[in-house]
């Protein structure tokens, strides 16, 4: 058991007592948000690159996440200085700093 779960990477860790043997199992650690939130913004910037008239539905469908995800996004690149909008919803369109 302790050959397979170091084949496929996951740590265990065991305890011999007298009687029994108790045996902990790490589980692999999940990809930080941070990493996938990056991912979600660079693939924004990139479409807002190719057509900055898009808007946050389209930018969610083609993203495949929720317009309060786009939302999010734009808003966190926006107080970092990276996207700014010009215009109004209707007719506005991206900049990308």
């Amino acid at each position: 058991m302790c050959k397979l779960c170091k084949d496929y990477g996951v740590k265990t860790e065991y305890t011999v007592h007298p009687g029994d043997v108790m045996l902990a199992f790490f589980a692999k650690a999940e990809a930080p948000m941070e990493n996938v939130t990056e991912k979600t913004a660079e693939k924004i910037l990139r479409l807002l690159r190719e057509n900055p008239s898009l808007t946050n539905k389209e930018l969610a469908e083609k993203c495949g996440i929720t317009e309060d995800g786009v939302y999010y996004q734009t808003k966190k690149m926006k107080s970092k200085g990276i996207l700014r909008r010009i215009g109004g919803d209707k007719g506005g369109r991206w900049e990308i700093l």
